[in-house]
């Protein structure tokens, strides 16, 4: 899901589980690596119903986009002897997720408007309109007022698909959900290559946390991911991320005095409550007694910290 305690991503769950159970076109913007397909995801699994088909506008060739959204009929081509549903049929009662829409060609994105206004579609080749009830989501790092008033993408579409919008922050923006989110990839990564990496020293901590992430959580994924393979233990330090991530860093300010205790404290709890729980074989009950604090406050702080005291039982 899409993770983060930050100001801004709390906005954008917010909005998620505001339109989530709707059934209206959501556009979801962002810079490249955001997140945006999770956030399509999540709109998806809080209405609950049918299936997450995902189309990429600019990864499909123009002369096949037509049919593979729309359907063919049969006889409409020599490779299409029977009739072949498109993604937006196959997603009938669920999703169809349209990624990198502003690559969308103009005659296409007509046909896209008449299945958000009537709720109708042609297959390629069929005089017969069909009916269809699958919700559209899209998304897009592109600026699509300034694509409108260039004559590049149909205007009346976009006020349709924009019906609901969510803004994705890129990570420069929510730099304190970066112990979170690599929690979150180091977790994904023992699970995916059986790394043992978990957690992050000090010095790897402020080395993410003052890098400029032009490539956001997709960049920082890539980069945690080769620092879990390559690392030899359980915490992984500076010197296993790539230059270009550590000498961005070292020219970068170091930010506020509370940033700074922030970055310790987050730290120190990396550090603290994996070696608590290993200690005491997982029990969170006396855990809370040797830290001096109520259950409840260690049970938030863990999860906080996506600390998961099951994997210190036994």
């Amino acid at each position: 899901g899409f993770v983060g305690a930050s100001p801004a991503a709390a906005q954008v769950r917010r909005l998620v589980e505001r339109l989530g159970p709707m059934p209206v076109p959501v556009l979801i913007v962002g810079e490249p690596g955001t997140g945006k397909e999770v956030v399509a995801r999540e709109l998806h699994q809080r209405r609950g119903c049918g299936q997450f088909i995902a189309a990429n506008c600019g990864a499909i060739p123009e002369n096949l986009l037509e049919g593979e959204l729309f359907g063919v009929a049969r006889g409409a081509s020599p490779a299409a002897p029977g009739d072949r549903p498109g993604r937006l049929e196959l997603a009938e009662g669920g999703t169809l997720f349209l990624d990198d829409l502003h690559d969308l060609p103009l005659g296409l994105q007509a046909k896209l408007s008449r299945v958000l206004e009537e709720g109708e579609y042609r297959r390629v080749g069929d005089p017969e309109a069909r009916r269809v009830n699958t919700r559209v989501l899209s998304a897009t790092h592109r600026d699509l007022d300034a694509l409108v008033a260039e004559g590049r993408f149909r205007q009346e579409l976009y006020y349709r698909l924009r019906l609901g919008a969510i803004s994705v922050p890129p990570l420069r923006e929510r730099r304190e959900d970066l112990p979170l989110l690599a929690a979150r990839i180091l977790h994904l990564a023992s699970a995916r290559y059986g790394t043992r990496a978990r957690r992050l020293a000090p010095d790897a901590l402020a080395v993410l946390e003052a890098a400029p992430w032009p490539g956001n959580v997709r960049e920082l994924r890539h980069v945690l991911e080769e620092a879990a393979v390559q690392c030899d233990g359980e915490t992984i330090d500076a010197s296993l991320f790539p230059r270009t991530v550590a000498g961005a860093a070292t020219e970068a300010p170091p930010g506020t005095w509370r940033a700074a205790q922030e970055r310790a404290i987050d730290a120190a709890a990396h550090e603290y409550f994996p070696a608590l729980l290993r200690g005491i074989g997982g029990n969170v009950t006396k855990a809370a007694v040797e830290a001096g604090m109520e259950r409840e406050t260690l049970h938030r702080l863990l999860r906080r910290y996506a600390v998961d005291p099951g994997r210190y039982r036994g």
